[in-house]
């Protein structure tokens, strides 16, 4: 919103706490609860996977150590970690868009699939432009 549409003294963002708790659960949750939330949701995310760490170290861009601090409620990825594994782990953006205030519209094992195919799309794209450019 731009600042000259508000009125006098108006706040350009809502006051976190006032009036908000119940509807954005986010302001009801605290840091140990939060690194809790975010390691459950990576557990069911990449439990499957043969090296967990590994997987979701993958898809964040970090060591598999610091991956398995984050599966082990010993850390919590921050910025750009978390976007990437809520970009590619559709268990942990489905959590924190619950969070604030934003339900996921579609079921986790859907988004996963479209997930997937998102990134063998991406990655064929990746190959491809490599390929092309070591013809040139």
């Amino acid at each position: 919103m731009p600042t000259s549409a508000l009125k006098s003294g108006q706040k350009p963002y809502p006051s976190p706490g006032a009036d908000l708790t119940a509807a954005l659960p986010i302001f009801a949750v605290n840091s140990g609860a939060f690194t809790e939330l975010v390691s459950d949701a990576l557990r069911r995310d990449f439990g499957r996977f043969k090296d967990p760490a590994a997987a979701c170290g993958e898809a964040a861009d970090v060591p598999a150590g610091t991956a398995s601090n984050w599966l082990k409620r010993r850390a919590t990825p921050q910025g750009l970690h978390l976007l990437r594994l809520m970009a590619t782990a559709p268990e942990l953006r489905s959590e924190l868009m619950r969070l604030i205030g934003m339900e996921a519209s579609g079921d986790p094992d859907t988004e996963r699939a479209l997930t997937l195919l998102m990134n063998v799309a991406i990655r064929r794209q990746a190959l491809e432009r490599r390929q092309r450019e070591l013809e040139e």
